[in-house]
């Protein structure tokens, strides 16, 4: 890889130069691929969705509740085998923030409680101790956090005591970042001239836990396989025997939890096959002649939407550790200085591009109402409303 010097006049970050010359260390610009980032940000897709064509996209086989039910008590026995055995460690997303939920701390903090006090991490953390006591093992737990919120996750998980959960299988390791940009694709420095670096996304995550050295302790030692999830939905069934088994017999080094969508239109990304692998089209991506697109029965033809629950072997995601991610850039308000705030780019990796990298998926659908509870929005769809009402119809005392 070019020298960063090289790199920084090639695309004209003059100002970034200014500040080397003078002696300004700017260590982080060492550890990223800074030729792809300033590239990327010049590229068409910049300010316009990847124009990629769509002229091989097809459905995939997905096993259905209906195809699962004959089978459900064998693939559960071969599930709980191998989380006796401590072969699965769940990985939990949660490097975002609450903002949109007019919450200013990490969103697995946010209380979803209305008669008591519980928390997203509470919620689901006690979903897996129930699975934990069933199989009499602890099943290892690794939060993937950012810069932001590391400290204040641990502090919290440290005054709750773990929600009884075994202390010395949860782990903490915190997310890659990118400079931020502004909004003619340079690097963005602030009043002190200091860059600014933003979370990478979840893309990235796989990269970012083994950096952590945390899948090198010996307590982890017999980990094959690793679930990641996010922390937005409270419903989240982590771990889950069935999805493992019927991942494994399946021959797949990667399953995809997915749902039928409710209508054309819902907000989740479609699972597909792209030039005869699997992949994952965000639902703003996908133009509206494929979305309303009628198989020969008259149903849509791609009706299942992805949940961000993955299993992924991990010898597998060894082979395909260097393999490269493309960027997305998004605008984001963020805080400068202290008192200002302003709209940059932030450039992102996104897991669901992770999947492109295998030859095999093993889509797995769910009950919705049992399993989908996403909390993005304060009110309406997907809100913290329809989340604690599909709760409670679980069970679930708010």
């Amino acid at each position: 890889m070019a020298a960063v010097g090289e790199i920084l006049q090639k695309y004209g970050q003059y100002h970034v130069l200014e500040m080397l010359s003078a002696g300004k260390q700017y260590p982080s610009l060492e550890k990223i691929d800074l030729e792809k980032l300033l590239k990327c940000a010049r590229s068409a897709y910049f300010t316009a969705h990847d124009k990629r064509s769509f002229d091989t996209l097809e459905a995939i086989p997905v096993e259905t509740v209906e195809s699962i039910a004959g089978r459900k008590a064998d693939l559960y026995r071969l599930g709980i085998s191998q989380l006796k055995e401590q072969k699965l460690a769940v990985v939990i997303l949660s490097g975002g923030q609450g903002s949109r939920l007019g919450y200013h701390h990490a969103k697995g903090m946010f209380d979803v409680g209305i008669t008591r006090s519980v928390s997203i991490f509470e919620l689901l953390v006690n979903r897996l101790s129930r699975l934990s006591g069933e199989i009499g093992a602890p099943i290892p737990l690794f939060l993937m956090t950012s810069r932001d919120n590391h400290e204040e996750i641990q502090r919290f998980f440290a005054q709750q005591d773990y929600f009884g959960y075994s202390k010395n299988h949860v782990e903490f390791f915190v997310q890659n970042e990118f400079p931020a940009l502004d909004a003619d694709g340079n690097l963005f420095l602030t009043r002190d001239k200091e860059l600014l670096m933003l979370p990478s996304g979840n893309g990235d995550w796989y990269e970012a836990l083994t950096k952590s050295g945390i899948l090198e302790k010996p307590q982890y030692r017999n980990v094959e396989w690793l679930n990641v999830v996010s922390v937005d939905n409270p419903l989240q069934y982590m771990a889950d025997p069935v999805f493992l088994g019927a991942t494994l017999t399946s021959s797949c080094n990667v399953g995809a939890k997915v749902i039928r969508k409710a209508a054309p239109e819902e907000k989740v990304g479609i699972v597909c096959s792209v030039e005869g692998r699997p992949g994952i089209i965000e639902y703003y991506d996908v133009p509206e002649a494929i979305r309303y697109e009628k198989t020969e029965s008259g149903e849509y033809k791609y009706q299942y939407g992805v949940t961000l629950n993955y299993l992924f072997r991990k010898a597998a995601l060894e082979t395909y550790r260097n393999a490269e991610l493309p960027l997305h850039y998004v605008s984001k308000s963020v805080q400068v200085d202290d008192d200002d705030s302003l709209v940059l780019k932030k450039a992102e990796t996104l897991i669901l591009d992770n999947i492109s990298f295998f030859d095999s998926l093993c889509a797995y659908e769910i009950v919705r109402e049992k399993e989908f509870a996403p909390i993005k929005n304060r009110s309406g769809v997907d809100s913290v409303e329809t989340a604690r009402a599909l709760l409670e119809a679980n069970g679930i005392c708010l």
